[in-house]
């Protein structure tokens, strides 16, 4: 965050009043579900700490176009605990190339969980938007190991990213039994 938001006082005059523009065009929402309008250096940060957290781009000095936000839906987590697989899928209504999906995995949760417990972690690599799936068996086995017995539930959390600008859809997340062998 530091390295993003310091980097504000480099813009020049005609670069942060391009963002403050940007930014009159904004609604965003508090905690509360508030709607309000961001300046210029809150668009600024939150676009570039995307890029950076997702993808450790640079900074984005030029604000970005307004977005053309990507159309996906039908979102499905397979779980398979023999092998392991782990599959990511999802349609593709409409996407542009620079759009890509992030997963992080939350630890293993046992099965009467609602909601996600514990911090999720984002896996390395992305998948493009328009390629509807996204294998992450690799990425499991990675931050699991080899489960301990027992009927768990996998959560991910899923976000879609644009790695030329920083915007990004809401987050996603998604729950699945996972009943080891």
């Amino acid at each position: 965050m530091a390295a993003v938001s310091s980097s504000w006082k480099f813009l020049t005059a005609s670069e942060s009043t391009a963002w403050n523009t940007l930014a009159e065009t904004l609604t965003r929402f508090s905690k509360f579900g508030v709607a309000y309008i961001p300046n210029g250096f809150q668009i600024f940060c939150e676009l570039n700490l995307n890029l950076v957290t997702f993808f450790k781009e640079t900074i984005l000095i030029a604000a970005p176009p307004p977005a053309l936000f990507p159309n996906l839906n039908n979102w499905i987590l397979t779980a398979n605990p023999t092998g392991p697989s782990i599959v990511l899928t999802w349609i593709t209504v409409a996407a542009d190339p620079e759009w890509f999906v992030c997963v992080s995995f939350y630890p293993l949760q046992s099965l009467g969980a609602s909601v996600p417990r514990g911090s999720s972690r984002k896996i390395l690599g992305s998948a493009v938007a328009t390629a509807e799936t996204y294998n992450l068996t690799v990425e499991f086995e990675k931050r699991f190991f080899e489960p301990t017995d027992g009927t768990l539930q996998l959560a991910i959390e899923v976000n879609v990213v644009n790695v030329e600008t920083g915007y990004r859809l809401p987050s996603l997340v998604l729950m699945v039994p996972y009943s080891t062998p």
